[in-house]
């Protein structure tokens, strides 16, 4: 992804009804809806839904690297970059968070959201935002990526999508 991708129509995550973001966290705008829905999914199984990170530069994703090169994507191959990934969490009334249970992660497809990498928990990608109704993208795009070019064609046909082409 280059360097100075950023996506448009990024808004507040604050703005998202029935979630509840850390300060400062950005989104794709055509995020909102299926995190609003989600989150007021597990509002009705008696949890709230927090997102801690959202849209991240690659500037910002440079750093995160450098601190965690095991945990994070290098810069230009985060699907942070694209303002479609989030990390969710679950956050009780005395703002302690805690990681979503395996029986709420598996409902998040029928809202459009991936968990695309089960060994990094927190990690969400909102792919109704690009591709629509989620029973229309499950057999057409992937977004689980294995290798460092797995990852580059995910997000440039991401890019494009924001950009009005298809998948």
């Amino acid at each position: 992804m280059p360097a100075d991708y950023t996506p448009p129509n990024l808004i507040s995550a604050s703005f998202v009804p029935n979630v509840i973001s850390r300060p400062g966290v950005q989104i794709y705008s055509g995020a909102a809806e299926a995190l609003s829905k989600y989150g007021q999914y597990l509002e009705s199984q008696g949890y709230t839904l927090y997102i801690t990170s959202g849209y991240r530069s690659y500037g910002e994703q440079a750093e995160l690297h450098e601190e965690n090169s095991n945990g994070a994507a290098p810069p230009g191959e985060s699907q942070h970059q694209t303002g479609l990934a989030v990390d969710l969490y679950l956050v009780d009334d005395q703002g302690n968070l805690s990681e979503i249970p395996n029986n709420l992660i598996s409902a998040a497809p029928q809202f459009g959201i991936a968990h695309p990498l089960a060994w990094d928990r927190p990690h969400f990608f909102v792919l109704s935002a690009v591709l629509g109704n989620p029973n229309s993208w499950k057999n057409t795009f992937n977004p689980v990526a294995t290798t460092s070019d797995d990852y580059v064609a995910i997000n440039n046909a991401i890019i494009n999508m924001q950009q009005g082409g298809g998948p």
